[in-house]
């Protein structure tokens, strides 16, 4: 089979987006940091490269230093299909202003299967030097969150570490922290304070972002206060259906009001805890430089970067913190007593984590182990380019990619493993002997895992999941998720909805409300809309609305 898409190891691509940190211009390094005290403007740069908005937003940058810019590029709805010189360029230009960059993607609500968002996160990583990803038609009912949590977490592990996700309207308190920004309003006129306040529910401004268009024009107190409850903004007078074409006649304005800062909060606003990790040899040596990944709880990627590294969290907030083995510096311990290499933290004070590391083969409680997951087919045939996640016992994403992949876990920790279907292949079997797609190891020196793939669908039990009121009538159009044992999403699409899976595994099934639509139950019986089922024939199942 021919690759679907052929990705380096996580750590390759950290170390090499290290080197090209180094290489950026001081500027945008500024902005890195301007970020974190400052509300700055995001603005949807849809014209091409060679329009005049570029080089006008690059001098409205030159002119307010001090005041973070973000643009939104979107070269062919999404990346396209190769790289265009024009848009290379004009990334770089952006980028050496000081500008970050974000990569438009649209996620159809959800609807978009993952692996494919990933490829085109994939590309913008390849071929254009941008920040992060802008998930634009971002879902905002609740059964979504481990969907963007993926796409953010994915986009971090290559190097993407800024990700805004687009509903246009407000969310759930289970959404924040799927993504580094969420775009809580989108619509013509200005949002009204209360509505911002309401809108973020007390988390920090860091969190969320608005865009306004056909907006006549703002005073700065409005700018100042709205800077409270959001950390990015656009405000433009342009107009529907394309609002965005130009650049809104008074940027400079917008530019000098967020100069001035934030005035005094209506409400108290939560600040932000310092959460620092440095690592050393057992003797207290310093070692700098040693990959280090923050995490949600739900496993979404806050932050990426090498020790020592500050995160600076919401105040309450549960993390997860992992330390990778480098060379031959193995994790030992925390100075808190653990020994597993992900730690739990919960963000209450300014905290800092030692973690120690032993510098010789013998001198470890944890060695580094590769793991190597490999795809083959029946007649033992590599089949590369099969979608594979690595978590952690505790559900953490550690790495994504397509096989082969390789990983360098640390010997005596569990890891879960899941790897999904594609085109005509569908999962049989692990060369453990599992047969669910996701199984466990706890792997004690290097590892290479096989998954067993059957081509064609006949061999294969379908899932069928149809939705009706509770009368029997139909109702088309409702979204479902399947989701593997592991929590990572195999398939979505909407009713009826078929999914060809895998005999003897197991699947949780989601059927999602929207609208008017409530889920009441399954034709199971069960009234939970989170149902687990193990597919041992084709198999139909109704949700009643």
């Amino acid at each position: 089979m021919t690759n679907v898409l052929v990705l380096t190891t996580r750590k390759i691509l950290a170390i090499a987006l290290m080197f090209v940190l180094l290489s950026v211009p001081l500027a945008s390094q500024h902005v890195v940091s301007a970020q974190t005290s400052t509300t700055g403007i995001i603005v949807p740069l849809y014209a091409y490269p060679t329009d005049s908005s570029w080089q006008q937003l690059i001098q409205t940058k030159s002119a307010y230093p001090n005041v973070p810019v973000a643009a939104v590029v979107n070269p062919s709805n999404g990346p396209g299909s190769g790289p265009d010189p024009n848009f290379v360029q004009g990334i770089n230009n952006l980028r050496a202003a000081g500008i970050l960059v974000l990569g438009y993607i649209p996620t159809g609500y959800g609807s978009i299967g993952q692996s494919y968002i990933d490829s085109q996160i994939y590309d913008y990583r390849q071929w254009y030097n941008i920040n992060g990803i802008f998930f634009d038609t971002m879902n905002n009912v609740p059964g979504y969150e481990s969907y963007y949590s993926s796409l953010s977490g994915y986009a971090a592990s290559i190097g993407l570490t800024w990700n805004v996700g687009n509903p246009g309207a407000p969310v759930p308190a289970s959404y924040v922290g799927t993504m580094n920004t969420i775009i809580i309003y989108e619509n013509a006129g200005l949002p009204s304070l209360s509505t911002l306040s309401s809108s973020t529910d007390g988390y920090p401004a860091s969190n969320f972002g608005f865009e306004a268009y056909a907006v006549g024009g703002f005073s700065q107190s409005y700018v100042s206060t709205a800077e409270n409850y959001d950390s990015w903004m656009y405000i433009t007078n342009g107009l529907y259906p394309d609002p965005y074409s130009v650049l809104p006649s008074y940027l400079t304005t917008l530019m000098s009001d967020l100069g001035d800062g934030p005035s005094s909060p209506s409400q108290p606003v939560g600040g932000t805890v310092p959460i620092t990790v440095q690592s050393v040899e057992q003797d207290g040596t310093p070692i700098n430089g040693l990959y280090t990944i923050v995490q949600s709880t739900s496993g979404a990627v806050l932050a990426t970067g090498f020790t020592p590294l500050t995160y600076d969290a919401s105040p309450g907030s549960q993390l997860q913190i992992t330390v990778d083995n480098y060379a031959n510096y193995y994790f030992n311990d925390w100075n808190t007593g653990s020994t597993g290499a992900t730690i739990a933290v919960t963000a209450s004070q300014g905290t800092t984590l030692t973690a120690y590391f032993g510098n010789t083969v013998g001198s470890q409680n944890n060695q580094e182990a590769t793991l190597t997951i490999n795809t083959v087919d029946q007649n033992g045939a590599p089949i590369d380019g099969l979608y594979t996640v690595i978590q952690s016992s505790s559900g953490a994403t550690l790495a994504t990619g397509f096989s082969p992949l390789t990983y360098d876990a640390t010997s005596g920790l569990q890891y879960t493993v899941t790897v999904s279907n594609y085109g005509s292949y569908y999962f049989s079997s692990w060369s453990n002997g599992t047969t669910s797609q996701s199984t466990a190891i706890t792997p004690s020196q290097s590892t290479t895992l096989t998954a067993t793939y059957q081509s064609g669908q006949s061999a294969q039990p379908t899932l069928t999941v149809e939705s009706e009121y509770q009368n029997g009538t139909p109702i088309s159009g409702l979204f479902v998720t399947v989701e593997s044992t592991g929590g990572s999403v195999i398939a979505s699409g909407f009713t009826p909805f078929t999914f060809q899976g895998t005999s003897g595994a197991t699947y949780t099934v989601i059927s999602s409300n929207y609208g008017p639509y409530t889920f009441i139950n399954w034709s199971t019986g069960s009234s939970d809309n989170h149902l687990t089922i193990s597919l041992s024939q084709s198999t139909t199942l109704i949700a009643y609305y």
